[in-house]
This record gives C-alpha cells, structure tokens and sequence, in this order.
C-alpha cells in the first residue's frame, strides 16, 4: 500500500514540472513557448526560424531524419499519417503506441449525422452541411466542448469518440487528407510505408473502465457495445456474435467475478488491442519495412494512470502507463529510481529505433536479447516487463475479433 501512497504523490507532484510545448509554424517561421501556470494557454516567445530545415538544424535535428511518435489517439493520428497522400515524406520512421487508426473510435462513417445529433444538442434541427458548418463555427469553444451526444444505452465510454476523422469527399481545389478509410488504403498498399514500433500494454481497459460510472456499468450489454465499425446483416448475426463474446469474456462458470476485470479486458481488447494487432500485421504483409510489436506489461511503482483511475491493487500496466517508462519528467519522481532498468530500456530501445532503425541494434546487458520484426511465417512480439521475453502475437480472443472483423467489418 505504502507503494501507492508515493505513487498518488507523483500525480500532484506532475503539475510542478514544466511541461514541454510544440513548436508552432507562423508567418515569419517556428516557435517554440512556455505553457502558463494555470495551464490555460501557452506563451510563445523566442526568435522565428525563417525555413523548416532552419527549425531542426537550430534543435539539433535533420528534418530527412523524423521519426513520428504517437500515443493513444496520438497513435492514430500517426496512421492517418501512414495513409494520406499530403503526409508523404514527412517522416521516415514512426512509433505508435497504444491506439490505431484501424479502431471503432478513431473513424467516423457519418459525419453528417453525427453534426446532426450535436446540433440538436444545441437546440437546432438542421440537415444542411453548410449550415451545420455555419452554426459550429460560430459557436465558442465553451459551448462546442460542453455539448455531449448521449451514447447508447448499455454501450461503453470509448463509443464517445465520434468527432474523428472521416473519409472526405472530392471537394473542387482542395486536397484530401484521407481519401478512404485507413484499413482500405493499408490493405491496397497504397500509403507512406516505413519502419515502425507498434504496440499496447496489457491491461488496457482499466482507463476505459474507470471512466465508467456505476449506471454505464450496470446498463452495458455486449449487443449494444459491440464496435461501430462492424456491420452485421441481421441482427440474428449480431447476437450470435453478442453471445460468443459473453463466452469469452464473461463467462459464468468462470471463479472469478470480478466483472471490473472482466469488463476490462472486454474493452481493452476491443478498443485498443485488436485494433493495434491487426494494423500490425496488416502493415507487416504489405510492406517491406521491418515492423516490430511489444506487449508491455510492467506492473511497478511508474504506473500512475492505474493508480489514477483506481485500479492500483490490478495487475498489469492499463492505458498510456508505459510513457511513465520513457520521458525523462518522470525520472524527477522519487519513485523512479526504483524502476531505472525498465525506464533506461525502454528509452535506448526507442532511441536506438530512432536513431537506426533497429530498438537492439546490439545485444548488450541492458538488452540481452535481439527484437525482430514481425514474421509472418510465425509473428512474435516482444513482452516488455520486469525482464524480456517473447510470446505469439495472437490468443484465443484476438483470434475471435479477427475472424468477426473478417465476416462483418465496415469498409466505407
């Protein structure tokens, strides 16, 4: 317990240490700013940098040289990346952890609609997109964030993500970010390939679980929560879809029951570890470049967003957990000195990608042994925890996901 107590600590203790800012294009170049105390702007000083070029030789940096690094949603954007035609060579290697844009929360198939319910929200009933467009963009930041489409009943809190990127329609003189949905693009080939590190933690569902409320949890249903993504022909398919999954996940001659674990790993797995599983081995079959998949799974003293969302007695590292294991802000927490190895690991491996192009480039005594790419032949990831290890990249659940994707996932 005591362990927890210096890890609730460490999640006040965040607030005091300067957080770092993007850089931001303006007309005369790039800046760079300080974010204000109360954290409700950032304040941009210092000197433009005239070219793109300039900006990175001033931070040390080769812009032929960029590595594209994402977490969470972050990762998906780094997809959206990968398969539009306007990000091609702006990056040569690309890292993305815990989110993919092959997921039920990070494409909207109707835009439209969905403007639609959240201008009823706000008291208008409107069809037209232009003025749908016209209303939105009149409105304050305040009213824009405030407004909340209700999910449905007996669905789970990812399903909320419904202002996403869409697939764009040709408008005349205008380029199109995404021109279809990214699994298309991905499995025609045709996007921005390079090396990557793809992957997600073991414990996923905890973050989603614990912004549940006690009404979303005993109102969910696997029927009403099953993906967005997915399109059955009758709603006799969707059941029978529905009632496999219970048998996976919800088993009742299962000992345990606690249904916080079990409802984790339900969402964990359909929001976050399929959809970075299938994007992994989607990008491994269609392109040349190494692709290399990790699990992490450390359960120590840096896991502070389990703490967070009150999970901390669970084994297992829950959403975004592991960027405590990377950045150096968190080295400035006392309780990292008991975690260095994991920290000093993670942190050479990435930069070794960055650098290189291989996390383990040489076999050394932080890291005893090689991380190969994804063989199709017979696909491993890498299990980072305590010690390294190796393990298949599918299981028994996946496997299910994946054979219901191939049955009854949306394409357009």
């Amino acid at each position: 317990m005591k362990r927890y107590w210096v890890m609730l600590w460490s999640l006040w203790a965040m607030r005091l240490v300067r957080q770092p800012t993007v850089a931001v294009r303006v007309a005369g170049g790039w800046l760079r700013g300080q974010v204000a105390r109360d954290g409700s702007h950032v304040r941009y000083t210092g000197i433009p940098y005239a070219t793109y070029e300039n900006r990175f030789q001033v931070f040390g940096g080769n812009p032929n040289h960029i590595t594209l690094f994402g977490e969470s949603a972050g990762s998906a954007s780094v997809l959206h990346h990968f398969v539009s035609p306007m990000s091609k060579g702006m990056f040569q290697k690309a890292i993305m952890q815990s989110g993919s844009a092959i997921s039920p929360w990070s494409l909207q198939f109707e835009p439209i609609k969905t403007a639609k319910l959240l201008a009823n929200q706000m008291g208008y009933n409107l069809d037209d997109p232009y003025k749908l467009y016209e209303l939105f963009k009149n409105k304050s930041i305040t009213e824009l964030l405030s407004t909340r489409v209700p999910r449905n009943y007996g669905d789970v809190v990812l399903s909320e993500n419904i202002f996403v990127p869409c697939i764009e329609k040709n408008i005349p003189e205008a380029d199109k970010f995404m021109p279809d949905s990214p699994y298309n693009l991905i499995t025609k080939g045709t996007y921005n390939k390079v090396p990557v590190i793809i992957g997600h933690n073991n414990a996923e569902g905890y973050m989603f679980v614990g912004k549940e409320n006690d009404t979303t949890i005993r109102n969910f249903n696997i029927f009403s929560s099953l993906p967005r993504d997915l399109k059955f022909a009758s709603n006799l398919e969707k059941k029978q879809t529905a009632d496999e999954l219970r048998k996976l996940y919800f088993d009742e001659d299962d000992k345990d029951n606690d249904i916080l674990a079990k409802l984790s790993k339900y969402e964990g797995d359909s929001g976050i570890v399929y959809p970075v599983t299938i994007t992994a081995e989607l990008l491994s079959t269609t392109m040349d470049y190494p692709v290399y998949m990790y699990k992490f799974c450390r359960d120590g003293w840096m896991n502070l967003l389990k703490l967070l969302f009150k999970f901390g007695e669970y084994p297992g590292a829950t959403h975004a957990d592991d960027l405590f294991y990377i950045f150096k802000f968190a080295v400035t927490l006392p309780q990292s000195f008991y975690e260095m190895k994991t920290i000093d690991r993670m942190s050479t491996m990435w930069t070794n990608f960055a650098k290189y192009g291989q996390p383990t480039p040489n076999i050394t005594q932080l890291l005893p042994m090689k991380w190969y790419p994804l063989d199709m032949k017979e696909p491993q990831l890498l299990v980072i925890d305590k010690e390294l290890s190796i393990e298949p990249l599918w299981n028994p659940s996946l496997r299910f996901w994946n054979e219901t994707y191939t049955k009854y996932r949306r394409k357009s």
